[in-house]
């Protein structure tokens, strides 16, 4: 079962292992954010708790959060394919991903370039997201709808 997602609107990212107060963010480093780090974070109104879902074709979705906007994408390095971070927006397969159903109501979250055995996952120690196989509770995602967006992508100040 693929996922289908409304461009229009908000999506909160949690797991299983973490629970649903425990949210997908990005580190804020206060210095431009240029690696676009991500991290769990407590469950807040954190502009980087607020993704995007962008079709891009075939069942795929470039991902985006309101923090950094809609030119900075859900990627991993291209020297490490299980580091995931916010990258500019390219013609890159590490920036394509297909959410798909575990059949538990969850969902994973695999990119082109990654390959379809790696999943966002969380380490069970540090928390910090990162590509794994297997088939983990820290791969097993709940996407909540949050809001409609009202400015597109590309607003960068926390909701009101």
């Amino acid at each position: 079962m693929t996922a289908s997602f409304d461009d229009s609107t908000w999506y909160r990212c949690t797991n299983s292992f973490l629970g649903p107060n425990t949210a997908l963010d990005v580190q804020n480093d206060g210095q431009g954010n240029a690696e676009g780090l991500l991290k769990m974070a407590p469950l807040g109104n954190y502009s980087g708790q607020f993704w995007r879902f962008v079709p891009y074709g075939s069942g795929t979705y470039k991902l985006c959060t309101m923090f950094l906007g809609p030119d900075r994408v859900l990627d991993v390095y291209g020297n490490d394919k299980t580091k995931p971070h916010l990258a500019t927006k390219g013609n890159y397969s590490g920036q394509i991903w297909t959410i798909s159903g575990w059949g538990d109501g969850t969902w994973k979250l695999t990119n082109s370039y990654s390959g379809s055995d790696l999943h966002l996952d969380t380490y069970s120690d540090t928390h910090a997201p990162f590509m794994g196989d297997g088939d983990h509770t820290g791969q097993h995602w709940t996407i909540s709808s949050i809001q409609k967006i009202s400015a597109g992508c590309d607003e960068t100040h926390q909701p009101s």
